[in-house]
Protein backbone atom coordinates (compact mmCIF):
# COMPACT_ATOMS: atom_id res chain seq x y z
CA UNK A 1 0.00 0.00 0.00
CA UNK A 2 1.21 3.47 -0.85
CA UNK A 3 2.60 5.22 2.25
CA UNK A 4 0.33 8.24 1.63
CA UNK A 5 -2.75 6.15 2.45
CA UNK A 6 -3.72 5.89 6.13
CA UNK A 7 -5.72 3.03 7.64
CA UNK A 8 -8.76 4.61 9.28
CA UNK A 9 -8.33 2.22 12.21
CA UNK A 10 -4.91 3.81 12.89
CA UNK A 11 -5.67 7.52 12.45
CA UNK A 12 -8.47 9.82 11.37
CA UNK A 13 -8.31 13.01 9.29
CA UNK A 14 -8.69 16.45 10.82
CA UNK A 15 -12.19 17.90 11.10
CA UNK A 16 -13.15 19.51 7.78
CA UNK A 17 -10.15 18.07 5.92
CA UNK A 18 -10.68 17.35 2.19
CA UNK A 19 -9.79 13.73 1.50
CA UNK A 20 -10.00 10.77 -0.80
CA UNK A 21 -11.21 7.58 0.90
CA UNK A 22 -11.93 3.93 0.19
CA UNK A 23 -14.78 1.89 1.63
CA UNK A 24 -14.09 -1.69 2.78
CA UNK A 25 -16.35 -3.16 0.10
CA UNK A 26 -15.39 -0.92 -2.85
CA UNK A 27 -12.41 -0.48 -5.19
CA UNK A 28 -13.07 3.15 -6.11
CA UNK A 29 -11.65 6.23 -4.41
CA UNK A 30 -14.37 8.55 -3.16
CA UNK A 31 -13.76 12.27 -2.74
CA UNK A 32 -15.08 14.26 0.18
CA UNK A 33 -14.40 15.64 3.63
CA UNK A 34 -14.18 14.34 7.16
CA UNK A 35 -16.75 16.08 9.37
CA UNK A 36 -18.61 15.23 12.58
CA UNK A 37 -16.79 11.89 12.82
CA UNK A 38 -17.99 10.75 9.38
CA UNK A 39 -16.48 10.47 5.92
CA UNK A 40 -18.71 12.59 3.69
CA UNK A 41 -18.98 12.39 -0.07
CA UNK A 42 -21.24 14.44 -2.31
CA UNK A 43 -23.92 11.72 -2.04
CA UNK A 44 -23.73 10.26 1.47
CA UNK A 45 -22.06 10.07 4.87
CA UNK A 46 -20.08 6.95 5.81
CA UNK A 47 -19.33 5.79 9.35
CA UNK A 48 -15.69 5.41 10.31
CA UNK A 49 -16.14 1.62 10.46
CA UNK A 50 -17.04 1.47 6.73
CA UNK A 51 -13.84 3.22 5.58
CA UNK A 52 -10.70 1.13 5.14
CA UNK A 53 -8.26 3.93 4.34
CA UNK A 54 -8.01 7.59 3.43
CA UNK A 55 -5.61 9.93 1.69
CA UNK A 56 -4.98 13.48 2.86
CA UNK A 57 -5.14 15.01 -0.60
CA UNK A 58 -7.90 15.01 -3.17
CA UNK A 59 -6.75 12.74 -5.99
CA UNK A 60 -7.44 13.87 -9.54
CA UNK A 61 -5.11 11.68 -11.60
CA UNK A 62 -3.12 8.52 -11.17
CA UNK A 63 -3.90 5.16 -9.57
CA UNK A 64 -7.39 4.41 -8.36
CA UNK A 65 -6.26 3.91 -4.79
CA UNK A 66 -4.03 1.92 -2.50
CA UNK A 67 -2.41 -1.02 -4.23
CA UNK A 68 -3.42 0.09 -7.73
CA UNK A 69 -0.90 -0.64 -10.46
Amino acid sequence: MDSNWVHSSANLPDEGQKIGFMLHDRNVVMQGTFAQRAFRSHWADYAIERVSSWHGEILTDGPAGPGAA
